[in-house]
Order: structure tokens, then sequence, then C-alpha cells
């Protein structure tokens, strides 16, 4: 198993859990090296990390809840008026779209989880199963710890050798079972933690 730095020591990382009990371990395992926690509107846990407190903007109404972490000029009063709005994980589209800087979206919207990066591939989403759900961070290591760690040596080699690689092994993580999302995608987590990719 690769060794990892502890998380504690990170500046910056957060994990995104999907709205269900079963994502209780994977929070449990790394909130002793968190600082913040953010929760569901059901009361579950959501984002478990470290971060500045003016990198993440956070809005609620309802059943609905939107966190924009990172460079961006979102205010809580324009989050919460756009989560008053939204019904479905597709309505962040044209939220999603309007968002100006360098940063995450991450929504929990009646029961499932929207988390995307930026669409220059400045700000990725790593995600990874992890005791049957699926968790996503915005840092490879992050998931990696989750999953054991193991680093798949061709992947590495490869970056290694040719560092300018193109796509599709350009963006490949170094960790066996972490996966990156594609640019322009966004992940979602269902309630029951399974996993899809779309489009946007």
């Amino acid at each position: 198993m690769a060794r990892f730095a502890a998380l504690s020591e990170l500046p910056s990382w957060f994990l995104v859990l999907p709205d269900c009990a079963a994502a209780g371990p994977a929070a449990t395992a790394v909130r002793g090296q968190a600082d913040r926690e953010l929760r569901h509107p059901s009361g579950r846990p959501w984002i478990v990390g470290r971060w500045a407190a003016e990198s993440v903007a956070i809005g609620q109404a309802g059943d609905t809840a939107i966190a924009v972490v990172g460079q961006h000029a979102c205010t809580t009063g324009a989050l919460e008026r756009a989560a008053a709005r939204i019904r479905s994980v597709p309505d962040l589209d044209g939220f999603a779209g309007s968002l100006v800087g360098s940063a995450h979206l991450i929504a929990s919207v009646g029961g499932r989880v929207r988390v995307q990066g930026s669409l220059t591939g400045l700000r990725q989403v790593f995600h990874a199963r992890v005791d049957g759900v699926t968790v996503a961070s915005d840092l490879g290591d992050v998931v990696a710890r989750l999953v054991g760690g193991a680093l798949d040596e061709r992947r590495l080699a490869v970056h290694l050798v040719q560092p300018d690689t193109l796509h599709p092994l350009s963006g490949r993580p170094i960790w066996r079972g972490v996966e990156v999302l594609a640019m322009g995608h966004y992940l979602t987590l269902d309630s029951i933690g399974r996993q899809r990719t779309t489009k946007w």
C-alpha cells in the first residue's frame, strides 16, 4: 500500500457522500482528519473535509442544498434563491453554466447528489466505490485512501515517461479503483449510492 500524508496535513480537500446510511463508514473513516462537515437536508453527512471558510458558499431551500467550493463570486442568498428553483438534478444545468470563476459545484436534491468540476479541467472530480457506495472528492488521494491506496504502476510509468501523454491516458488517476470524471460531465449519486455520469 502506498504511504499517504495524513489528510489533516493537507490544507484543503473534501469528500462528497451520497444521501444514504450506507455512506456512514466512509464519513467515519475521514472525519477524524477533517475540520468541517456539511449535512444533507436529510441530516446525513454530505461533505466532509478541510477548507478555508471563504472558499465555500452554501445555500438551502427545502430539500435542496447547493455548495460552491473554490474561487467564485457566489453568495448564500444567490444559492438559496437557486435552490428554491431546483426540483431535480438536471435543473442545475442553467445555474452551473452561469458560474463565474473556478469552483466545484455540489448539490443535494431530494436525496440525489450532483458533483462537478470546472469545464477547464482545473477542478477535477475523483470517485470510487467504497463499502458499496460511490463517494467523490477533489483529490484522487482522498478516495484512493478509502479503497486501499494501491498504485497502478502502469499508469504511473506512463505519467513519468511521457508527462505530455495525450487523452485518454493523460487524465487517468494513478490509483487503482479510482476514476476521474470527464470534463464537461457531472456525477450523480442516487439515494442508495449508485453513480451515473452525465454530459452537460
